[in-house]
């Protein structure tokens, strides 16, 4: 419930400080020089995001009511977004979209923030109830907004109202994904101990399984990017639990001739490789992109600008060998 956010390398053992310390922090006064940012949020933070195309772009929400997007190569922060009136309690970046920024506060509502022009006014939804915290949003092309009284709201910045609305439980929601690599497969997680996995493909949603993972009230979840059918749980009791959905028929038979869409940073924004195997009950492997570069704040907020994303790296041409 700090004010500030620390980034730490876990490559390096044992070691007793932070890489990165954002946002303002007591500290003891060292005569070596601090990569801590003397500027950032006033109550606690909330929430963070990655730009998984502009890499070195953070954004964090915090119960201050703002959103500040950092430039970590500096570190400091480049935008503050303040378009709430209440706690910033959850947001996710677009995954194809390095300029979309999907938001949700205590002010029961939620909005997508173009971050090339983040003064203009954003696209906002208005869910009955309050926006739950951390995966209570989730950004796709469209976005899908879990609430405290149990909906899911699919909502689209080009309609009026919701695209679908689902009575996913009985009780809050405080965990929601998509599978990385399935398209349509969702994953509600909910204070009623219970998980249900949703086919919503084509915008109309129907109930696939369900679990009580005996975790108590569950408080979050996530989708391995590898593995589109494992997620991690967070619950009240006993901590982590990780659960293969292709241990469940109902799942596998659901999506067994479902197309994989594996998205690659080496793709332009938007487009996708669909899995020509086929085999969605399968693992795919990724090729690992060359490290990207840092930017400056400015190059940072050029690229949001543009919408543009970060090169990967040019792929290295084989050598072809010679037969003697």
């Amino acid at each position: 419930m700090e004010p500030y956010i620390d980034i730490w390398d876990i490559d390096l053992v044992d070691t007793m400080e932070p890489v990165v310390s954002l946002g303002r922090r007591k500290r003891k006064k060292s005569k070596k020089k601090s990569r801590n940012s003397e500027e950032g949020h006033s109550d606690a933070v909330l929430d963070l995001s990655w730009n998984h195309l502009v890499r070195n772009v953070l954004a964090s929400a915090s119960a201050d009511h703002s959103v500040i997007l950092w430039d970590l190569s500096q570190p400091k922060p480049v935008h503050m977004l303040r378009h709430h009136k209440d706690k910033v309690q959850s947001l996710q970046w677009h995954p194809y979209e390095s300029q979309s920024l999907l938001t949700g506060s205590f002010d029961k509502k939620a909005k997508v923030v173009d971050c090339r022009s983040p003064e203009v006014s954003s696209a906002i939804y208005r869910p009955i109830a309050c926006i739950m915290n951390k995966e209570g949003v989730q950004l796709t092309r469209q976005g899908e907004v879990s609430t405290e009284d149990g909906h899911v709201f699919c909502c689209d910045v080009r309609a009026d109202g919701p695209v679908f609305t689902l009575k996913a439980h009985d009780n809050a929601i405080p965990g929601l994904a998509l599978s990385s690599q399935v398209p349509g497969c969702l994953v509600t997680a909910s204070a009623d101990e219970t998980v249900k996995v949703w086919d919503i493909q084509d915008n109309k949603p129907s109930f696939v399984a369900s679990k009580n993972l005996q975790i108590g009230r569950i408080l979050h979840t996530s989708c391995c990017p590898d593995s589109p059918f494992v997620f991690s749980f967070g619950g009240e009791k006993q901590g982590l639990r990780v659960i293969d959905f292709t241990e469940s028929n109902l799942v596998g038979r659901q999506f067994a001739t479902r197309q994989r869409l594996v998205p690659t940073t080496n793709k332009a924004p938007g487009e996708e490789t669909v899995d020509p195997t086929h085999e969605p009950l399968e693992s795919v492997e990724k090729a690992n992109p060359e490290p990207m570069e840092e930017q400056t704040a400015a190059e940072a907020m050029a690229a949001l600008s543009l919408g543009a994303t970060m090169s990967s790296g040019h792929s290295k041409k084989k050598k072809k060998k010679r037969r003697k």
